[in-house]
């Protein structure tokens, strides 16, 4: 999640969108920038493992303000224009205007793109088109931040693109002219990381006659979508869960940076230098970081299962050894080594949660493959206020929406661009996304399915020659009157452990339920490419690649919270 603009800090990004109303009264200038340096540093302070980073426009007033505090703070600066900047100074007075051309000298700018069929000549004038502009720039600083720092009154109207909107699709995920349909339901419970708004509350310069704010002037608040403490004091304590995870894995990005350095970058291999900008390669560079931290846990954790349940066994057959074999009472010495050693896997691996880690980083990667591909594509958003991160794991626990969050940094740039989709860049996505991926899924299942059906095997063998065992030595020792050795005691003893070990083993590893998930990869994919043999224009195509990617991430979300529900654990 690393911007060109960040130089060598790996931190992740929390990014603080900033709004609020042009018409600050100056006598609360002073007041107002206490409040929001107070805010910014107390952000900075808690979370030292982030990279603070504001994202707002340039319009006089609020945005201005939060933007010279965070200079001050020396924190990172994104300006967005609602539209190519010599349509945007007409905002502006002499003055303003001077300090406007001042501050874009050398400023991280993203400017959108006119919305719809909007002509320069209907934004250029006060009007619908103009305040289209400007429902869309909130809608964009909203859809991309962590936290809405909004200076706001207080006061409720139905400006599209005015502060009280912004805040509400922010929330509610509509605005007015902007959004279709109706304001997302308040009997919607669901858990959504992204609409924390922090309230300054400001007055406006406004003729005599105009509501004064509802709150004191200087007030500060934490606005949310919870229905009973819609505001608080403290921020709400569910949000911290977010960001801790934001927190580790800007620390991960950190400490295995050489790691991620070291990996190549599968999604820009051959030609794909010709059809990418700097917001395409962005993602991929995201992609990078998280599928080398995704793989690097796999492995820890594969190797503590193995460990783990070695250990489990090797302890089982000491013990067995102990009781079977009279003189034998040292092996109760090896017993407590090595249950202590299986016990030491489980509590390193859970302690630094590998498998938690190594899921929610293989979903973040998969997610951006898909974003990605969309991107060099020219795979169109469903709506003008619809965003590639909106619909990924939108309703599952909150504690996941930290890679929702992560999907706003890394699409920012490349959401904010709307050039002409390039037909080069759909069949390289046509080529290297169906191609490598149907290929990796059909070499990769069959290959799971020899390890699975050898540890089916080997499981249904133990039990067998187990229960084998025990007949034979009770027949022996009914008709024969033959006492078992104590060799055989031992060995049918540890045959039926084995045979729960390995079966065990294999529920904890789900070989079973990813040769499922493999096996319909494959056959999405190979569906996907049968449709874009017979589609018959490059919008049918870029169609079916936004229905498999949509397809793809709902088909990750679930596999992640399948897994979630097995983690690693003592054997016992």
């Amino acid at each position: 999640m690393i911007e060109a603009t960040s130089g060598t800090d790996l931190r992740v990004p929390l990014v603080i969108g900033a709004i609020g109303h042009r018409d600050l009264v100056a006598a609360e200038t002073a007041m107002l920038e206490e409040r929001v340096r107070s805010f910014l540093d107390s952000l900075q302070r808690k979370y030292p493992d982030l990279r603070i980073t504001i994202l707002t426009s340039l319009a006089d007033g609020a945005d201005r303000l939060v933007a010279s505090v965070a200079k001050l703070l020396h924190m990172p600066i994104t300006y967005v224009l609602p539209m190519p900047t010599e349509l945007y100074e007409h905002d502006f007075d002499a003055a303003s205007l001077g300090e406007y051309r001042e501050i874009l000298r050398g400023s991280n700018v993203l400017t959108l793109p006119l919305v719809g069929d909007s002509t320069a000549e209907q934004v250029t004038r006060p009007g619908p088109r103009r305040d289209l502009q400007y429902a869309g720039l909130g809608a964009f600083i909203a859809a991309h931040c962590h936290i809405l720092l909004a200076l706001w009154d207080g006061n409720e109207n139905g400006a599209s693109g005015g502060t009280a909107q912004v805040i509400r699709f922010h929330q509610d995920d509509y605005m007015p002219g902007l959004t279709e349909g109706e304001p997302r339901s308040r009997l919607d419970v669901s858990d959504d990381e992204s609409d924390l708004v922090h309230h300054v509350v400001c007055s406006r310069d406004r003729p005599e006659g105009e509501p004064n704010p509802p709150l004191r002037a200087g007030e500060a608040w934490w606005l949310s979508r919870d229905f009973e403490t819609p505001r608080t004091r403290d921020m709400p304590a569910r949000y911290e869960v977010v960001l801790r995870r934001m927190v580790e894995f800007s620390q991960d990005l950190t400490r295995h940076s050489g790691l991620i350095e070291r990996q190549p970058n599968e999604l820009l291999a051959r030609d794909i230098d010709v059809v990418i900008d700097q917001g395409t390669r962005a993602i991929a560079e995201s992609f990078k970081s998280a599928d080398a931290l995704a793989n690097h846990y796999q492995r820890r954790t594969r190797r503590a299962l193995w460990a783990l349940y070695g250990f489990a066994a090797l302890a089982s057959f000491c013990y067995i050894t102990y009781g079977g074999f009279s003189g034998w009472d040292l092996m109760i010495y090896p017993y407590w080594v090595f249950m202590a050693s299986s016990l030491a896997a489980y509590l390193v691996a859970s302690r630094g949660a590998w498998q938690r880690r190594s899921l929610d980083y293989r979903v973040l990667a998969e997610a951006l493959r898909v974003q990605f591909y969309w991107a060099i594509a020219g795979v169109e958003r469903s709506a003008v206020s619809r965003f590639g991160h909106d619909a990924f794991l939108k309703r599952q626990e909150l504690e996941l929406g930290w890679i929702r969050n992560m999907l706003r940094v890394a699409g920012q740039r490349d959401d904010a661009t709307d050039e002409t989709p390039s037909e080069v860049g759909l069949e390289i996505a046509v080529r290297d996304w169906i191609g490598n991926e149907l290929n990796f899924f059909r070499q990769r299942w069959p290959r799971l399915l020899i390890w699975h059906r050898i540890t089916e095997v080997l499981d249904r063998t133990s039990f067998a020659a187990g229960l084998l065992l025990a007949g034979w030595l009770a027949l022996a020792q009914l008709f024969f009157e033959r006492q078992p050795t104590n060799e055989l005691i031992v060995l049918m003893g540890f045959l039926p452990v084995a045979a729960w070990l390995l079966q065990h083993f294999a529920q904890r590893t789900a070989y079973g339920e990813l040769i499922g998930q493999y096996q319909f990869m494959e056959r999405v994919l190979s569906n996907a490419r049968r449709q874009l043999i017979v589609a018959s224009t490059a919008t049918e195509r870029r169609r079916v690649l936004r229905e498999l990617g949509d397809a793809l991430l709902r088909e990750n979300q679930q596999w992640v919270l399948r897994l979630r529900e097995r983690p690693i654990s003592t054997v016992g």
